[in-house]
């Protein structure tokens, strides 16, 4: 049997990002940290960036469909795109401009914000601002994109052609409009980007109209187009992650992203023989030859860059999504990605049940934000906590109630491992601020009989003399207990010696300073 971080969930994900960069400032100490407004100001923001990141995360998913026929072709070459599926596509993304204002206003307040208790300021505003403010420019760059292919190719067919295009205008679009000369008027001063995705879209497919003639031998085809924007946005969506844990969100609009993360993890093998390893140069070279003859009225269009950059994305989301609930078979896989279980200490109130993790240091390599939900309000031990997986490295976690309060821990994920995370979203009672996780693991840790297995625990972060007390009981009767200081790397081992087939040990490892447990088992 080999050794299992105790985990019940099945991890599924979902990712973001944005433009304008928001500045970082100090705390006002003079917020009061137990003001009932404040506190439920913090849930409504962490409420309104998640559920956007969920619904972002659920079109997302309808796009790499899309773009693989459902599941049944190699991403990026599908091109039977319909009518009825661009338009889709398009009025979906559209749909998450409506979240612009309202998650922007959240991620400034958060930025102006002392912590609502005494675990300090709130750590999770600027890489959580540069992720989703990279993510809705890059919406209105796409409509922007749009309203110039629509102008050039329009400004070259005569009147009575132009006439045809305002006439086939949806009611709704022609009511934000007097004239025809008013719509091309306002088309041009941008004040259509939001529709002007769908709006090409409709243009290309009339058939009373040279538009798409025309369009064709600018090589402004719908389908490299619809290619090349799914493409950007699924690269500029990667920078942020949400992963839903154990019961589907009760936020809002996200609801159904736990059947689109399950969906894209049971098809996505489809796909790829061996996704983990062949999915990135695949995708990179189907979007390199879709959009390598895109004719340049956008700016530079770099297929090469696109192409590397929206395979680095895919192949995470993929590796990501499917993870294994065991660290052993993370390593097999080769994915340097580790498990946060995070275990809120308050007993008297409601239990932490989302996690906002920024990267420390963004490397460019995954995810710079990933949040977990985690509805439950029963997390009383290690077998329910709050899961949330991240690539390895060091991570601030800022975690939050139903009520709005909230704890941080600054902390170092190892990868192929499980790590326990203590906070505290108790207003009132006593904060972890950064003190230490652990992580624990055997080796080996699936052990033939006789063969004798090294028990390690390590703190994080970092931190010598740290005592681990270590304890074993096995099947067989037999039994063992110390205590160990920590290395100068933050380890201490503990050595079993070989059972006879089918002993079973259980071992517990202790942080004697916190009394932070955990218990690990495997048979021989």
């Amino acid at each position: 049997m080999k050794t299992k971080i105790q985990h019940k969930a099945k991890l599924f994900l979902f990712f973001t990002i944005l433009t304008f960069i928001l500045p970082v400032t100090s705390c006002d100490d003079s917020t009061d940290p137990h003001d009932n407004n404040n506190v439920t100001e913090a849930r409504s923001e962490i409420e309104a960036i998640t559920e956007f990141a969920a619904v972002k995360q659920s079109v997302t998913y309808d796009i790499l469909k899309l773009f693989s026929d459902n599941y049944t072709k190699k991403l990026f070459q599908n091109d039977d795109l319909t009518y009825a599926e661009i338009d889709e596509m398009y009025a979906k993304l559209a749909s998450l401009q409506g979240y612009e204002e309202a998650v922007e206003d959240a991620i400034n307040s958060m930025l102006y914000k002392t912590s609502l208790n005494k675990a300090g300021n709130i750590r999770s505003t600027k890489g959580l601002g540069d992720a989703v403010s990279g993510f809705f420019s890059w919406i209105s760059g796409s409509g922007e994109r749009s309203r110039n292919r629509i102008l050039t190719v329009a400004t070259n067919m005569n009147e009575g052609e132009r006439t045809k295009l305002y006439n086939s205008l949806r009611p709704d679009w022609k009511q934000k409009s007097s004239s025809e000369s008013d719509f091309w008027q306002k088309l041009d001063k941008g004040d259509y980007d939001n529709q002007a995705s769908q709006m090409y879209n409709d243009f290309y497919h009339n058939a009373d109209s040279d538009f798409p003639y025309m369009a064709q031998d600018k090589g402004l085809t719908i389908q490299k187009i619809v290619h090349k924007e799914g493409a950007e946005g699924v690269e500029k969506g990667s920078k942020l992650m949400i992963e839903v844990v154990k019961t589907a969100t009760p936020l809002g609009k996200g609801m159904d992203m736990v059947e689109k993360a399950d969906e894209y993890k049971q098809k996505v093998e489809n796909l790829y023989n061996d996704p983990a390893n062949t999915i990135k140069e695949e995708v990179k070279s189907a979007i390199a030859n879709k959009i390598g003859g895109f004719v340049d009225i956008d700016g530079a269009v770099d297929s090469e860059w696109i192409s590397e950059h929206t395979g680095n994305a895919i192949k995470f989301i993929t590796d990501y999504t499917l993870g294994s609930d065991d660290p052993s078979e993370w390593i097999k896989k080769g994915l340097d990605f580790g498990l946060g279980k995070l275990l809120d200490s308050d007993n008297k109130g409601s239990k932490a049940d989302i996690v906002l993790a920024e990267k420390k240091n963004d490397d460019g390599n995954g995810p710079s934000v990933v949040i977990s939900v985690d509805p439950k309000d029963d997390d009383f031990n290690e077998d329910d906590v709050i899961d949330i997986l991240v690539s390895a490295g060091d991570w601030i976690f800022s975690t939050f109630d139903a009520e709005g309060n909230n704890d941080k821990v600054d902390i170092s994920i190892a990868d192929g491992m499980g790590t326990i995370i203590v906070i505290s979203t108790d207003p009132e009672g006593d904060h972890t601020q950064g003190a230490y996780g652990l992580s624990v693991w055997a080796s080996p840790s699936d052990p033939g009989p006789g063969v004798g297995v090294t028990v390690y625990a390590r703190v994080s972060p970092v931190a010598q003399n740290i005592q681990i007390y270590f304890s074993i009981t096995g099947t067989d009767g037999y039994s063992n207990e110390g205590t160990y200081a920590t290395d100068a790397t933050g380890l201490a081992t503990f050595y079993i010696p070989g059972g006879a087939e089918d002993v079973r040990d259980v071992v517990t490892i202790q942080i004697v300073e916190s009394g932070l447990t955990r218990t690990i088992n495997y048979t021989f």
